[in-house]
């Protein structure tokens, strides 16, 4: 009998406005091991130099604005197949934010 598929959202709240921003685990599973950005050059550089600086080059991250207040996110996590029956899994390890003050 195959192993039933759970989508429990992971709920994202900003600090700033507590906007809240549902992800799925389809939505960390692209972005697992993935260059592509949503940010913009110069903020994205901000986080890189800190992702370089604090040595997290090895983890995934999913980046956005947060659609409210248009504060940059950054979530570095970890991820891959996982147990027995080599289902993704995803851990967070850090959630980043750029301020603007």
């Amino acid at each position: 009998m195959p192993v039933p598929e759970r989508e429990l959202p992971l709920v994202f709240r900003c600090d700033e406005c507590k906007t809240e921003i549902s992800f799925k685990l389809s939505d960390m599973e692209m972005h697992c091991s993935s260059d592509f950005t949503n940010l913009d050059e110069e903020r994205n550089s901000k986080f890189l130099e800190y992702i370089d600086a604090n040595n997290l080059e090895d983890l995934s991250f999913v980046d956005f604005f947060c659609p409210n207040c248009e504060q940059a996110i950054k979530i570095l996590f970890r991820c891959g197949p996982s147990g027995y029956w080599g289902a993704f899994f995803f851990e967070i390890e850090k959630i980043l934010a750029l301020k603007s003050h």
